[in-house]
């Protein structure tokens, strides 16, 4: 767990250096970008499936987009226990938009991930790939699809959802 936890100081320093090392001049100076929330997020693993939910901060610093974003998901279950897990991630990303009402955004990182079956619990590092497609409906206000997949030693959660974004800029 130490080491962990290292390795994610570290790639928060590096984040940092590698950002604020690159300004030259104030338009690329780190401010904040976005908010999403992702309430209905289907999931699925190797043995199973479930409903999640994801809430992401994004920053932004000229084209680079750096991002927050935590999930909880629990396995569709009738009888007995079901399986759970949570990640805390950090990516990097960019957008590119295809027209003016709707942008294609990629994403990925590295991240805690914990996962709890029938009492077992794993603890350790992911790596989350994320791809959204939004639609721009408003001025400060995008609807559109999240799909995210985390690799990580104990089980490879692959999910999809509806997304909902606030943009700030």
């Amino acid at each position: 767990m130490k080491t962990l936890k290292k390795l994610f100081c570290l790639f928060i320093f590096s984040i940092g250096v590698i950002t604020f090392g690159q300004n030259t001049d104030q338009k690329h100076k780190l401010s904040f970008r976005s908010f999403s929330i992702t309430p209905i997020e289907v999931y699925f693993n190797s043995n199973s499936g479930g409903g999640a939910i994801t809430g992401d901060l994004s920053f932004s610093s000229g084209k680079n987009i750096f991002t927050f974003s935590g999930s909880i998901g629990e396995e569709f279950v009738i009888w007995g226990t079901s399986d759970t897990f949570q990640q805390l991630n950090i990516l990097y990303g960019r957008e590119f938009k295809l027209k003016d009402w709707l942008f294609f955004e990629t994403h990925a990182g590295v991240g805690l991930f914990l996962y709890n079956s029938n009492g077992n619990h794993f603890t350790g590092v992911g790596i989350p790939v994320v791809a959204k497609l939004r639609f721009k409906t408003g001025k400060k206000f995008s609807l559109g699809f999240k799909i995210q997949d985390n690799i990580n030693s104990a089980y490879n959660i692959f999910s999809v959802g509806i997304l909902l974004q606030w943009n700030w800029n």
